[in-house]
């Protein structure tokens, strides 16, 4: 019986390399899983990297010292920020994107870094499109062996039970009870 059962499970080996291709091991969708993707993501790595370099020029600069609230890049709505005193915001060019809640410090997105922040939310934009695309190419293909895919687990959950009642009846030293004529 088992022996027939188990000739039901085909062979998904390329169906799991695509997925293993598509996802690491987190859960996370690869870089590698296209070519568009790793471009992409190979862009954002650079416009985050040219970002925070100059933000770090800010932090670093000594003109700005009485201005910045905290030697520290932040992230608000989706945008590279620093701290800056509130009161002394004005002598930093740029847009408050969010201020504490205490009100001390507003969060400023320098000039300079404005049209490198529209920049990776464009290439976030394009990221989530790519993945959207390939999750949808993921789905056609796990959709086209659906009905082996059931057929397989139906299967392993049958095993699964078996020898998980199997495991319990050793641990509980169980036998199979006796039956009479009567039914008892």
């Amino acid at each position: 019986l088992w022996s027939e059962r188990s000739l039901i499970i085909v062979d998904f080996s390329d169906l799991s390399q695509a997925v293993m291709r598509l996802v690491d091991d987190k859960g996370s969708i690869q870089d590698k899983a296209s070519a568009t993707l790793a471009r992409i993501r190979r862009e954002q790595r650079k416009v985050r990297e040219k970002i925070k370099d100059i933000l770090n020029g800010y932090l670093q600069s000594s003109n700005l010292s009485d201005v910045i609230a905290e030697k520290l890049i932040t992230e608000c709505n989706g945008r590279y920020v620093i701290p800056v005193v509130r009161g002394n915001d004005r002598k930093l060019r740029g847009i408050i994107q969010d201020s504490s809640k205490s009100g001390a410090t507003v969060f400023i997105e320098p000039e300079r870094t404005v049209e490198l922040n529209n920049n990776l939310a464009r290439l976030s934009s394009a990221e989530g499109d790519e993945i959207a695309l390939l999750l949808a190419r993921m789905s056609d293909l796990l959709r086209t062996n659906l009905s082996e895919l059931r057929s397989a687990a139906n299967v392993l959950a049958d095993f699964d039970s078996y020898y998980a009642r199997t495991r319990l009846a050793e641990e509980m030293q169980a036998s199979a009870p006796l039956l009479n004529n009567e039914g008892v």
